[in-house]
């Protein structure tokens, strides 16, 4: 990726972790989290009771995110088994995205109040880390040599900082920003389907294979 470095369009790149940086990120996680509980911040579980106790997040709204994920992979199974565009494959796809519009919504708010735990927080100054320790030029060399430096470039250039957390937050949680992940939607998926045969010649078409007829035993008579 390109980001702006001293007013320069310049090409750089996250390298792979050496074990003595893992180690260095695993301890660096720690010694956040350990100030973050000393300082009185909740941990998740103990959010998650306090959210339960003030109606902030309830057990019900937990349940409800799995129960729209059985609805979803149900109706999403239903729908792949269609062969065309019908009035019952579009009531699937609008119930599919109504509920999958409702987890999102619900996860967003349980994300939002889960970040300012002492995992939360630990989590992201575990990522800010990562950027100082291997964010590079193409050549290898280390753009942030310390915290000072890393705060300053984020203040100066928030556009291009927030492009890079985005790419080192997907690298250290195993989340793939360059990936579309609508692909993988059944409802997608089905109607990328049914637009791709309609440009098929007829030939290629899909053809349903005839019944096999069970041949008439002759008559021994």
């Amino acid at each position: 990726m390109d980001i702006k470095l001293e007013g320069k369009n310049t090409g750089v790149k996250f390298t792979e972790p050496n074990q003595s940086q893992i180690f260095e990120l695993d301890k660096f996680y720690r010694k956040i989290f350990s100030e973050c509980i000393r300082e009185g911040i909740m941990t998740e579980a103990e959010a998650k009771k306090r959210f339960a106790s003030t109606g902030a997040w309830t057990t019900d709204e937990e349940a409800e995110i799995q129960t729209l994920i059985q609805k979803i992979a149900y109706n999403s199974a239903k729908l792949l088994i269609l062969e065309e565009m019908s009035p019952d494959a579009g009531k699937l796809i609008d119930l599919i995205q109504e509920d999958r519009s409702s987890m999102f919504e619900l996860i967003s708010r349980k994300t939002e109040l889960l970040s300012n735990t002492s995992e939360g927080m630990a989590n992201e100054q575990k990522v800010f880390k990562y950027i100082s320790l291997c964010l590079c030029t193409e050549d290898g060399h280390r753009i942030f040599d310390s915290e000072e430096s890393l705060e300053k470039y984020a203040v100066d250039n928030r556009d291009d900082f927030s492009t890079v957390v985005q790419k080192a937050y997907s690298l250290v949680y195993g989340i793939d920003s360059e990936k579309d992940i609508t692909e993988d939607w059944a409802e997608v998926q089905f109607l990328s389907n049914i637009s791709a045969d309609k440009h098929k010649p007829k030939e290629q078409k899909k053809k349903k294979s005839p019944k096999k007829r069970t041949p008439k035993k002759k008559s021994s008579k």
